[in-house]
């Protein structure tokens, strides 16, 4: 006769694996019915970032363009650039495997991939969620600063 905390070893092992199983299954049908060939969660995480990327860009450019004096807020504002283009070389990074390739020659098994490397990926992908919000409110409080000051 099997011992009962085995048996509930064993029963909690097949719980964990009908998850996994429900959560790839569904993050494969996700990146199937998308329009951009991921999950609403990373290309809501890209969109972000070129929003924030573009912001990055008019700042720079404006930098350069008018070489005065910078106050303060400025300076930030141009440090919080350098940091903001580091952090897009990771999200791109991170990103990559992420999407399906548009020369996939077996479409299911590429949204299997896709599905599965964001399970593993969550935490890091929240990470640098976080960190591009904070990039974007530090250049959003940064300006309006600048701007009143």
């Amino acid at each position: 006769m099997a011992e009962p905390l085995t048996i509930i070893g064993l029963a909690s092992n097949i719980i964990s694996f009908v998850d996994f199983g429900f959560k790839l299954v569904s993050g494969a049908k996700n990146v199937r019915d998308s329009l951009h060939g991921t999950t609403p969660e990373i290309n809501e995480l890209e969109q972000t970032l070129a929003r924030v990327q573009r912001l990055s860009a008019q700042l720079q450019s404006e930098a350069v363009t008018e070489p005065q004096q910078l106050s303060q807020y400025e300076k930030d504002i141009l440090g919080t650039v350098n940091e903001c283009n580091a952090l897009a070389k990771d999200i791109a990074k991170r990103t990559k495997n992420l999407k399906v390739r548009d020369n996939a020659r077996f479409k299911l098994w590429e949204y299997g991939k896709v599905a599965l490397s964001e399970i593993f990926d969550t935490k890091e992908i929240e990470d640098l969620r976080r960190r591009l919000d904070k990039v974007e409110q530090r250049l959003r409080f940064n300006i309006c600063n600048a701007l009143d000051g």
